[in-house]
């Protein structure tokens, strides 16, 4: 077999064969060299080939002792290449899969020529018996033939092609992608060495949504995505969940991350703000040596809450705001003032929600109406009946009704209201600071809180 057989050739089985084992040639430049450089190696033992010509006198000696397709055609040969490969990434350190790339780029070269008319002698010096696949000689190559080369040439290149994602992305990517499960994202997120990019459809009720975040957390029934534009998503695919999951499909994206933990005891919740500020909160558990206020919105809870608490164990935080409880006999005397922006949102709010509940109603009235009248043109005996059925399906199928996705909108709408409440709070708290000054009895301890906090932080 040719040289751009045995490039190609080589390049395609170790690709394939190295997804299986999650080795991506395609991914390092060092890696394709490997393979290229091991495909075609065998052939040191003819001078004119072109390992022949570079090291003109290591292939006359192999030649004239041995001969062509000989000792460098053997299992032998591949192990103490193979072995030679490991011990030089062993000793410069490499932990990059060179001796893998090598075994399957070789093992690639014997296995084609094995295909060819002569065979090889795999178990040389020990059997010189040629090993052939297929034993009938009619059916194998012939070496040096145009057109079984050129055939060959273009089997491997249009492989190549069509394969290339499967060595792109790995067995096993490609195996849970094809299928896009939870379970087949739990198996390659327990198998990734890196972030998971994923792309999602579930459907709730009659309505479908889609959308995408970096995998945090995933199990066979649900997924914790982070999606920086959003905040947090909880896939949940149990039996009891409200949403179907339609589709999830994995994506590599190269970077790491981690959950640091960080302890904190007595500090003050201003101390605890600046900690928490710009980072992705994945959990926080808290005690406090007083009752505090806590204004705070979770993936579980998006729209915010307020409760006055002596301790939080939170999951998926978008946002956390812990103010001091002032004195009762000053508080008794500082009225809590609310924006009058707040209740126009939430109105704005109950109005989305109305409509859109008119529009899930009208949606369901005409897909009812169009199993009816499906149901008439199949089963009507009048021929008139089945005619007007007809025509009312074309006229609805030509006009559906189209729901709106009111969920980022009433989103915004609420993270505004979390603001003005928290800056609601913030003036009432500067009033009661006013009214606390005159007052000249003594105060109570300041507020400490003492917990713990997750943080995902992502690298490069």
């Amino acid at each position: 077999m040719t040289l751009p057989n045995h490039i190609t050739g080589g390049i395609v089985f170790t690709g394939v064969f190295g997804a299986f084992a999650g080795v991506n040639i395609l991914h390092n430049p060092g890696l394709l060299i490997m393979t290229v450089l091991a495909a075609t190696f065998a052939d040191i033992d003819v001078p004119s080939s072109l390992w022949g010509r570079t090291f003109k006198p290591i292939s006359k000696a192999i030649n004239r002792k041995f001969g062509h397709r000989t000792i460098t055609h053997s299992l032998l040969f591949l192990l103490l290449g193979y072995g030679a490969v490991a011990g030089a990434c062993k000793v410069l350190g490499s932990s990059a899969p060179y001796p893998t790339v090598f075994l399957l780029a070789y093992s690639s070269h014997l296995l084609f020529d094995m295909m060819t008319v002569a065979g090889v002698p795999l178990f040389f010096p020990y059997n010189k018996a040629p090993c052939v696949i297929p034993s009938d000689p009619k059916l194998r190559l012939r070496s040096n033939n145009p057109r079984s080369e050129i055939a060959v040439f273009g089997f491997f290149l249009l492989s190549g092609i069509f394969l290339q994602p499967l060595m792109a992305d790995g067995f096993w990517t490609s195996y849970n992608r094809l299928f896009g499960t939870m379970t087949h994202l739990q198996s390659e997120f327990e198998k990734a060495d890196d972030v998971l990019q994923v792309n999602y459809r579930y459907r709730e009720a009659t309505s479908e949504f889609s959308g995408s975040g970096l995998a945090i957390e995933c199990t066979g029934t649900s997924a914790t995505l982070w999606n920086p534009d959003t905040g947090w998503q909880y896939l949940d695919a149990s039996p009891t969940s409200s949403r179907t999951i339609l589709e999830v499909i994995p994506d590599h994206t190269g970077q790491t991350f981690q959950l640091l933990r960080k302890s904190f005891v007595a500090i003050s919740p201003d101390s605890l703000d600046r900690l928490l500020r710009h980072q992705i909160t994945y959990q926080l558990q808290l005690s406090a040596n007083e009752p505090f206020t806590a204004n705070y919105a979770t993936f579980n809870s998006p729209f915010g809450n307020r409760s006055t608490v002596r301790s939080l164990n939170l999951d998926l935080i978008e946002h956390l705001t812990i103010f001091e409880l002032p004195d009762e006999a000053v508080t008794a005397t500082v009225k809590y003032q609310t924006n009058p922006r707040i209740r126009t949102l939430e109105a704005r709010i109950t109005q989305l929600e109305t409509k859109h509940q008119a529009e899930q109603a009208a949606a369901e009235a005409q897909a009812l109406r169009i199993r009816t009248l499906e149901t008439i043109r199949d089963e009507a005996t009048d021929i008139y009946e089945e005619q007007r059925a007809v025509e009312e399906l074309a006229k609805l199928r030509k006009k559906p009704y189209v729901v709106g996705d009111i969920a980022p909108k009433v989103k915004e709408l609420r993270s505004q209201i979390v603001e003005l409440q928290a800056a609601d709070q913030i003036r009432y708290e500067e009033k009661v600071a006013a009214a606390q000054l005159k007052v000249q009895a003594g105060r109570s301890a300041d507020l400490e809180l003492t917990g713990m906090v997750t943080f995902v932080v992502f690298a490069e």
